[in-house]
C-alpha cells in the first residue's frame, strides 16, 4: 500500500475519528486506525467493539491495500511532519520462527514520510482487526446536520451519569407521525426537544451518551444537507458529509417521558434567558466553595425572581425581574444551582417560560413563542423552611 494526503486533511479527520479509537486496551488492535486505499479514495476506520467512526478522505492511490497502525501515534507522527503533502507506505515482511517446524513470523512496517523526512513505525495485522457488525434489517429517516447537532446538544446534559439504569445513560430517539423526539433523564431532571422530519417510520431507540457526545462534535452547525440514521433491534447508523459513524444501543425500558412532563398549572413565570443565566452563573461561584451542597432559593413573585444562596463560605441574593402569570401569592422553591444552569445554558431562546403547580413539583422550562419544541424539567429540592430567607 502506499498513498500520499494533504498533511492538513490527514491531522484533522484523524483528530475527528480516533476518538473511537479504544485506550491502553488489552486488545491493543482496537487502538489502532484501519486504513484501507482503494479505487474511490482512502478510508479511516476506529472501531473500539461499542462504537466506530469512519471518515473518506481524498488521496492519491499508487498502490492499493490496508494497514493498521496506532492511532494517536500515527497522528502525533503527522502533526510533527513539515510540509503540506505526506506519504503512507505499508509493506509486510516475514522473519523465520524461532521454532523449528513452524511458519515464518509476519512483522507489519508502516512508513510516515515528507520527501526529506521519514518514520517507520511498527503496524499491525489487518487481519485482526475487528469488522462492525451488519447493521441487518433497519428503519431510517433523514434530518439536516445542523438540526440533529442543535438537538443532541440541547438534551444531552441530561444524561444519567451513573449505571443504575443504564438505560438512561443514552438519549432517547422516538419517531412517530413525522415528529422527532430526543428525550434524557437522569432522575432529577428531563430534557425533551422535538422537530419535524419527513418519514412516516415509527421507531424507538436508545444511544449511548459517549457516542452521541462524539458525534455532536463532527456534525456541521451550519450545514442543512441531511444526515440519514439507520437503526436495527441492536445497531444505529449515522452517515453524513464523509462520515459514518456506528454505534450498539442501549437495551432496557426507558422512562415513560410523556407521563412525567405536567400539563400546564397556568403559573408560570416569563424571563430573560440571558439574565437569569448570568445570575446563576454569580450564585455558582459562592456554591463552589460550599462544603456541601446547599439549594438555591428562588422566591417567584408577581414582578421579579429573587435568587439566595448562603453557604459557610458567603451569601449571594440578586433579583431578576420578570412577568408573572396566574401567581396569587409568592412561591419558594429551591432547586440546585448547577441543574437549573445546565438547563438554562442548553437554551437558545431569548425568553423562556417557567411553569410551578406547587413548591414540590418539577420547574417546566419552555418557549414563548407558542410552538412547545423543547422542554426542560428540574426537581426542586426539599428546603428545611418554606419561608424566604
Amino acid at each position: 500500500m502506499e498513498l500520499s494526503f494533504v498533511k492538513s486533511i490527514l491531522v484533522k479527520k484523524l483528530t475527528d475519528i480516533s476518538k473511537a479509537a479504544g485506550r491502553l486496551c488489552s486488545v491493543p488492535i482496537l487502538e489502532g486506525v484501519y486504513i484501507e486505499a482503494g479505487d474511490d479514495g482512502v478510508m479511516l476506520t476506529c472501531y473500539n467493539l461499542e462504537f466506530g467512526l469512519t471518515a473518506t478522505i481524498p488521496a492519491v492511490v499508487t498502490q492499493k491495500g490496508s494497514a493498521v497502525v496506532s492511532a494517536s501515534g500515527l497522528l502525533k507522527l503527522a502533526k510533527t511532519m513539515t510540509g503540506d503533502t505526506l506519504t503512507i507506505s505499508a509493506k509486510t515482511e516475514e522473519k523465520p520462527s524461532p521454532e523449528e517446524g513452524t511458519a515464518p513470523y509476519k512483522y507489519y512496517l508502516v512508513e510516515l514520510s515528507n520527501g526529506s523526512a521519514r518514520f517507520t513505525v511498527a503496524g499491525m495485522d489487518v487481519e485482526s482487526y475487528p469488522q462492525m457488525p451488519e447493521i441487518g434489517e433497519a428503519k431510517e429517516f433523514s434530518i439536516p446536520q445542523r438540526t440533529l447537532r442543535s438537538m443532541t446538544g440541547q438534551t444531552l446534559y441530561a444524561v444519567a451519569k451513573s449505571d443504575a439504569r443504564p438505560v438512561h445513560m443514552g438519549a432517547l430517539f422516538d419517531l412517530a407521525d413525522g415528529l422527532l423526539k430526543l428525550v434524557t433523564v437522569d432522575g432529577y431532571r428531563l430534557a425533551l426537544r422535538r422537530e419535524k422530519v419527513e418519514s412516516s417510520e415509527q421507531m424507538s431507540f436508545v444511544v449511548p451518551s459517549l457516542f452521541l457526545s462524539n458525534l455532536v462534535k463532527l456534525l456541521n452547525a451550519k450545514d442543512e444537507s441531511n444526515a440519514r440514521i439507520s437503526a436495527s433491534d441492536k445497531y444505529v447508523i449515522f452517515e453524513f458529509g464523509e462520515f459514518k459513524a456506528f454505534s450498539r444501543l442501549l437495551d432496557g425500558e426507558f422512562l415513560k417521558y410523556n407521563e412525567s412532563i405536567p400539563g400546564s398549572s397556568g403559573k408560570y413565570i416569563v424571563s430573560n434567558v440571558k439574565e437569569l443565566t448570568s445570575a446563576l452563573d454569580r450564585a455558582v461561584q459562592i456554591s463552589r466553595n460550599a462544603s456541601a451542597k446547599v439549594p438555591l432559593r428562588m422566591l417567584f413573585c408577581s414582578d421579579k425572581v429573587c435568587l439566595t444562596l448562603n453557604t459557610h463560605s458567603g451569601e449571594y441574593y440578586e433579583e431578576i425581574s420578570c412577568e408573572s402569570h396566574g401567581i396569587a401569592q409568592d412561591m419558594l422553591m429551591g432547586f440546585d444551582v448547577r441543574y437549573m444552569m445546565d438547563a438554562l445554558k442548553s437554551l437558545d431562546c431569548d425568553k423562556v417560560s417557567m411553569e410551578f403547580s406547587s413548591m414540590y413539583s418539577p420547574l417546566k422550562l419552555v418557549p414563548t413563542d407558542g410552538e412547545e419544541c423543547f422542554v426542560h424539567l428540574v426537581l426542586p429540592v426539599r428546603l428545611k423552611d418554606q419561608q424566604a430567607a
